[in-house]
C-alpha cells in the first residue's frame, strides 16, 4: 500500500485510529462512533482531516480483501457513513457493520508492518486464541 502521499502524523494517526475502531468496544461490539468523536479520540482538533486515517485504513482492507472498518464512523445525527464510504443503497450499510462486527481483527494494523511481521502477528493471534 502506498501510505507516502500521507503525512507520517496522518500516518500514526491511521494506526491508532484503527487500534480504536478494530476493539472489542467498537467493530467486537458492533457500535459506530462519530466522525467527531473518532477525530477527538486520535488527537484531532476538527473531524475534516480524520478523512486521511480512514482512507489509508479503507485502502489498506480492499486490498486484502477484509471488510470496510471505517463503515463504523458515522456521521452524528445521520447514524450513517459518509459517502466515501459506501456505495449507499438500502440495506447496504448494515450489511457492511455485519461483516465488519463479524470480522476477527487482527490487534495491530497490518499494513504498518512488514509482511512477515503481520503474517508473524495473525499467527500469534491465532494460537493466542485457540489456547483460551
Amino acid at each position: 500500500m502506498e501510505t507516502l502521499k500521507f503525512s507520517l502524523e496522518m500516518q500514526a494517526k491511521s494506526r491508532v485510529l484503527y487500534q480504536l475502531l478494530a476493539s472489542a468496544g467498537y467493530a467486537g461490539g458492533g457500535k459506530t462512533i462519530t466522525y467527531g468523536e473518532a477525530a477527538r479520540r486520535i488527537g484531532l482538533k476538527h473531524h475534516r482531516p480524520l478523512r486521511f486515517p480512514l482512507e489509508i485504513i479503507q485502502t489498506a482492507c480492499a486490498e486484502t480483501q477484509r471488510p470496510n472498518l471505517t463503515v463504523i464512523v458515522i456521521k452524528q445525527g445521520e447514524g450513517m457513513p459518509g459517502d466515501g464510504c459506501s456505495d449507499g443503497g438500502e440495506g447496504v450499510f448494515e450489511q457492511m457493520l455485519k461483516l465488519v462486527t463479524a470480522y476477527d481483527w487482527p490487534p495491530n494494523p497490518w499494513w504498518s508492518l512488514g509482511m512477515r511481521a503481520t503474517l508473524l502477528l495473525d499467527l500469534l493471534s491465532t494460537l493466542s486464541a485457540t489456547n483460551r
